[in-house]
């Protein structure tokens, strides 16, 4: 932050310098003194701007590599997002599903496949603090039908959801 602001400071009272001393140079020295001026504090904007970025790009400071376990599952950080079941007509619910944000996607959780019930994963949201609420959970990607648990007949949507396995933390 502190580098950040020195640049910024520079970057505000280097022009000033430098149409000063671009001023008091004679017609004969202007052009290439100009010219040699221009590059000088076009090099130092683009210096300070890309010495800048570094500060500009912030990653969260629990974010963990996922790790892989037995077979497909992996042990993942993620936040838990609650949403209301839409119809296909478009009409929304009472009904409330669950989903694992990764990235720009959000995973529907199959609880009826999975290790742990709605009801533990509720318990383990309770204890976390603050708005957005991750866990550390044993998940396995799949790809398939998310509605259909056992034989019956319904119409389900399909894509990518997630099986729970455990609640590690």
């Amino acid at each position: 932050m502190l580098r950040h602001s020195i640049s910024c400071i520079l970057l505000f009272s280097f022009p000033r310098g430098i149409f000063k001393i671009a001023a008091k140079m004679s017609k004969k020295q202007n052009s290439l003194g100009r010219i040699f001026l221009v590059s000088t504090l076009l090099s130092f904007l683009l210096i300070a701007c890309a010495s800048s970025k570094k500060n500009t790009t912030m990653t969260p400071k629990n974010k963990q590599a996922d790790q892989k376990t037995e077979g497909n599952r992996r042990i993942i950080s993620a936040p838990i997002v609650r949403s209301s079941f839409v119809t296909k007509s478009g009409e929304v619910t009472d009904i409330k599903e669950y989903y694992i944000s990764r990235s720009i996607q959000n995973y529907f959780i199959k609880f009826c496949e999975s290790s742990v019930t709605k009801e533990a994963l509720l318990a383990a949201l309770e204890k976390q603090n603050g708005l957005i609420k991750s866990l550390t959970l044993e998940v396995e990607f799949r790809d398939g039908e998310w509605d259909r648990c056992g034989e019956e007949d319904v119409q389900s949507r399909i894509g990518e959801y997630v099986l729970v396995h455990r609640i590690i933390q």
